[in-house]
């Protein structure tokens, strides 16, 4: 116990000496905190610093980004500007070229035109050359034909008069002139027959030469007359100074040159691009020099603020210029402050424990000495007692030793042997209760009982299958109505989608008001044309009666909706179908209309001509009325046609046809086959 109070009078003595150094230690931590505000000052200053270096940064990349637009901009403009020269100079080359290229369009045109007009003319003279030999070749045939006749003339009035005089008698008038008197009588020997048809033959040969020569005067005449005119139009047309070869390798070289400066460009345009060009610069220069100027402010910014910052930072100690050093320094002297407070107070505690605890020793070990020997008195007056009750109890310290064992279970063992008796009580109970119950009652047959609630296991169970299915099936079709509820609104929206199509397509396949498809009415539209066309053919022939029009319905299964054909009659004011017209107007009408599809097909097709119509009879089914009648109105039509470059062939049998038909040809049929012979008008 000396030991101890000795120990804790060192150990106070050691907190004491600590002190001076707790005093040291609290005076650091009063500098400390003048120390903390200045650092905090500092690491203002040193955020100010940040932001300034950051907006320097900032003003210098923007500066130089000003700067490299306006260098950027000055490099456009500049191109620009070169561009726009060059392309002034280029449509001044353009116009001029352009110009020229107008000036020898016209005078190709003019060189081709009189070069066109000379072989016209050369062609005219070679017609004429032409026309000239055929009418030589002609007249020479005539001569012979002539000749031929008058030799076959002079026979057969020889033999004629030959035979006549041996015919002759004294007396007897003569047939032919009826004298009675006969001086010089034809005296010679009659040649064979056949001179009547040489004559004829001889007279049908000069009659066809002298047609052919007719023919060929009037073939001259026109030659010459179109020989004049072409003449007449040369000679108005002015003399191209440069030929038609010169002018087009000057046009290739034109076209050559003007492909080569490219595309037109719209100055305007241009000029519009370089105006922005220079806009842009000047705004980008302003921007530059705005940006120059806060450059410059914010590196000024940036050098006060280091200035600042040092001049603070400088005035504090090396070690503590941070504030997590501050941070860390004070958490050492305040651990130090602890640390030494703490020793101080258990040192000054231990001190004053050691000596309570000394006092509190003393008097427990006077306590413990009376105890003691109280207890000893009070042990050996039980052993006494314990010895009495063994012996009392029949038994000896090693048998009580063994039965110390089931001391620990004693109270659970009686409490099991309690239990067992109020169960067993109500057991005995319930087997009464139970006797009393069945006394009167015979024992059920469990088999066909259990076989119930087998077969309600069983059923159970199916139920309970078939409820899962049934719930499986449930969600499947709650996930097939999902799947159904999302596919029909896809399928909404695809109509949405497709309605203008599939609008459209039903218009196209007849399901509109008209029920016509988009081919019934793109060949209707051309119908209409033809109908016309047909029109103005139709109504000279008919006097103005008919028209034709194409009916809306059809008139039968197997004709098209809109593609009829019905006749408009004046007379009546309605239409008909064309079936209630009679022969010769169906035949007038199936001409209009042919001739209408003809000036249709000419007109859409530039390329394609039809020259030339063949009409095989029908003739024969038009009244005539003395030149007035339909086969007159329809000839004329015909005939006006032939006056436009195109020819017109006639097959007919009706002979004021073949009279109304200046030209033509007959073909017989012989035994021996057809042959065809040339008709000439009378």
């Amino acid at each position: 116990m000396t030991k101890a109070r000795e120990d804790a009078a060192q150990t106070l003595s050691t907190a004491k000496a600590g002190a001076v150094r707790l005093q040291r230690v609290q005076a650091d931590l009063t500098r400390l905190e003048a120390t903390e505000t200045q650092v905090g000052q500092a690491a203002h200053l040193q955020a100010a610093f940040d932001d300034a270096a950051r907006t320097d940064v900032a003003s210098k990349k923007l500066f130089a980004g000003a700067e490299a637009a306006c260098k950027t901009l000055r490099s456009r403009r500049d191109a620009t500007d070169l561009e726009l020269e060059a392309a002034r100079k280029a449509e001044v080359v353009r116009a001029t070229l352009t110009g020229e290229l107008a000036e020898v369009n016209r005078e190709l045109s003019k060189a081709r035109s009189h070069a066109k007009a000379q072989g016209e003319v050369a062609k005219a003279e070679g017609e004429v050359e032409a026309a000239e030999k055929d009418l030589a070749t002609r007249t020479a045939a005539e001569e012979v034909a002539e000749a031929a006749l008058t030799e076959a003339e002079a026979r057969l009035s020889r033999t004629q008069a030959i035979i006549l005089a041996e015919k002759l008698a004294e007396g007897v008038p003569c047939p032919v002139c009826g004298a009675l008197d006969h001086p010089v009588p034809a005296h010679g020997m009659p040649e064979q027959s056949g001179l009547t048809e040489a004559f004829r033959h001889a007279q049908a040969e000069a009659k066809t030469a002298s047609e052919e020569r007719v023919r060929a005067e009037s073939e001259l005449g026109n030659c010459r007359t179109r020989l004049e005119e072409k003449k007449r139009v040369l000679d108005e047309q002015e003399r191209p100074g440069r030929g038609p070869t010169e002018l087009e390798a000057e046009k290739v070289r034109l076209d050559g040159e003007l492909f080569a400066l490219g595309e037109a460009v719209d100055l305007d345009t241009m000029a519009e691009r370089l105006a922005g060009h220079k806009r842009e610069l000047k705004e980008a220069e302003v921007a530059e020099a705005e940006a120059r100027v806060s450059a410059s402010k914010a590196e000024a910014d940036l050098a006060a603020a280091r200035a600042t910052r040092d001049a603070v930072v400088n005035a504090l100690p090396e070690e503590l210029r941070t504030p997590k050093a501050v941070a860390e320094r004070r958490a050492s002297l305040l651990a130090e402050q602890k640390q030494l407070s703490e020793a101080l107070e258990r040192a000054t505690e231990v001190d004053r424990s050691a000596g309570e605890a000394l006092t509190r020793a003393q008097e427990k070990r006077e306590a413990a000495r009376q105890a003691l020997e109280t207890q000893e008195r009070r042990e050996k007056a039980a052993r006494q007692a314990f010895l009495a009750r063994l012996d009392e109890a029949g038994l000896d310290e090693a048998r009580y030793d063994a039965c110390k064992a089931h001391f620990l279970t004693l109270k659970a063992d009686r409490e099991t042997v309690s239990g067992h008796n109020e169960g067993l009580i109500a057991a005995r109970t319930t087997l009464q209760n139970a006797r009393g119950a069945c006394a009167d009652r015979e024992r059920p047959d469990l088999a066909p009982i259990k076989e119930a609630q087998s077969g309600a296991t069983q059923s159970l169970n199916s139920a309970n299958a078939a409820l899962a299915e049934a719930n499986a099936a449930i969600e499947s079709l709650v996930k097939f109505k999902a799947s159904l509820a999302e596919a029909l609104a896809r399928t909404d929206e695809l109509e949405a989608e497709t309605g203008p199509l599939r609008g459209l397509a039903d218009l196209a396949n007849g399901k509109n008001d008209l029920n016509m498809t988009l081919e019934t009415f793109a060949i209707a539209a051309m119908f209409d044309q033809v109908l016309e066309a047909a029109n103005m053919r139709l109504d000279p022939m008919t006097r103005g009666r008919y028209r034709l029009e194409r009916g809306v319905e059809a008139s039968s299964g197997r004709g098209k909706r809109g593609l009829e054909i019905e006749v408009f009659d004046v007379n009546t004011g309605k239409s008909r179908p064309t079936a209630t017209l009679s022969g010769g107007e169906t035949f007038i009408s199936a001409l209009a209309l042919a001739l209408g599809l003809a000036d249709v097909v000419e007109s859409l097709s530039g390329k394609i001509r039809m020259d030339t119509i063949f009409i095989d009879e029908g003739f024969g089914s038009l009244d005539s009325e003395n030149g007035a009648g339909t086969l007159d109105q329809v000839l004329q039509v015909l005939s006006a046609l032939t006056k436009g470059n195109r020819a017109v062939g006639l097959i007919s049998h009706v002979g004021l046809v073949q009279e109304a038909i200046p030209q033509g040809f007959y073909v017989r049929s012989t035994p021996s086959g057809s042959r065809v012979e040339e008709r000439r008008g009378l």
